[in-house]
């Protein structure tokens, strides 16, 4: 969840759903600049989020934020970054010159991306010499994300372990 206010901080702010660490040094914020607070957690949790940020703007501070006066807090929230499951449309070995699909289910922001490898290589599809191809489906009403790698005809050139890496920024799974 991010938060949005006008404050002096303490200092970066991150954490779970409903508490917050301050780490870092000490930063003066002039009145009218905005300071963001990053929160991820599941969406039943929302509401206590907004319970607490109702709770910091009455009492007009956040831990040892102190809140400029009229200030307004709001947030958006974003699930932490979770990699659901990796699998295989096929059962069994994969024959020849079958199609087969790897599909990627993670859970987290809209900004996350989804990256194949295969033994360790990142997968070019516009580069690779066989017809491959990558698709990201739309969000699901889990909130989860699926990223699609398919090999329309496989061959021996298709062997090994595929990964998935999931990352947001810096964040990577």
């Amino acid at each position: 969840m991010t938060w949005k206010t006008n404050a002096i901080p303490a200092g970066a702010v991150n954490g779970g759903t409903t508490a917050a660490k301050a780490t870092g040094p000490a930063v003066a914020v002039a009145g009218g600049s905005e300071v963001m607070f990053q929160f991820f957690g599941p969406k039943i949790d929302s509401s206590r989020v907004r319970e607490a940020m109702e709770k910091m703007t009455e009492r007009g501070r956040i831990g040892n934020v102190s809140l400029v006066s009229g200030t307004k807090l709001s947030f958006r929230q974003d699930v932490g970054l979770m990699l659901q499951s990796v699998v295989i449309n096929q059962k069994g070995p994969i024959r020849e010159n079958t199609e087969f699909i790897l599909s990627c289910v993670a859970q987290g922001s809209s900004t996350m991306s989804f990256r194949w490898y295969k033994n360790g290589y990142f997968v070019n599809v516009t580069k690779a010499t066989r017809n491959m191809w990558t698709r990201l489906l739309p969000l699901d009403s889990k909130d989860h994300y699926t990223a699609l790698l398919g090999i329309n005809r496989a061959n021996r050139l298709d062997e090994g372990i595929y990964t998935c890496q999931v990352s947001v920024g810096e964040h990577k799974l």
